[in-house]
């Protein structure tokens, strides 16, 4: 970490229950078709890195996708 970050005034668990329910990602395809799909954690031990890695295997069986956030 750098020097100049203060995380003095920080909150654990701040996002904690969010990720418990899971999260969109919304994939626009070549042809104008868009596929919406819902990735949850299936059990505690679930990561970040866990579904960041299922989301990029569900894009490359797919065609190459323009991502938007919404």
């Amino acid at each position: 970490m750098k020097v100049g970050y203060d995380f003095s005034g920080g909150v654990r668990g701040k996002h904690y229950k969010a990720y418990r329910q899971g999260h969109f990602v919304k994939i626009e395809k070549r042809d104008g078709s868009t596929e919406v799909q819902h990735f949850a954690p299936e059990s505690i031990e679930d990561s970040p890195e866990d579904a960041a890695r299922e989301v990029v295997e569900t894009l490359t069986a797919t065609e190459t996708p323009h991502l938007s956030r919404r």
